[in-house]
């Protein structure tokens, strides 16, 4: 609050809506990706729950590659995501250098 007990005027919801900085198409995708990954990890971990509580003997081996499944497709999802992001700084970087960005590609391997 300010002297005299006078508040700053709020600016409307859509100005500042449009103001607040959007994340990439990407990192929702990897967000949304990493909470479906937790979702089956633990449904996993609920289904083997189940089966010590109620004394099943078999095996499960549907539940471990339905995990493992997930937690590779997620770690492959994570490499490209890095991959873009280091390529995506490697621009930014030679743009703000003014370097060239075929120079900055020669000089890092993007491997």
């Amino acid at each position: 609050m300010q002297q005299g007990g006078e508040r700053k005027a709020k600016k409307p919801l859509t100005e500042r809506l449009k103001q607040r900085k959007r994340n990439e198409f990407s990192k929702r995708l990897i967000f949304w990706e990493g909470l479906l990954v937790c979702a089956i990890s633990a449904g996993g971990l609920y289904i083997a729950y189940l089966a010590v509580i109620h004394a099943y003997l078999g095996s499960l081996p549907w539940v471990t590659a339905m995990v493992t499944g997930a937690w590779g497709a997620y770690g492959v999802s994570q490499a490209f995501y890095y991959s873009k992001a280091k390529a995506e700084n490697i621009l930014k970087i030679s743009k703000s250098n003014g370097d060239s960005a075929g120079d900055m590609m020669n000089m890092i391997d993007l491997e």
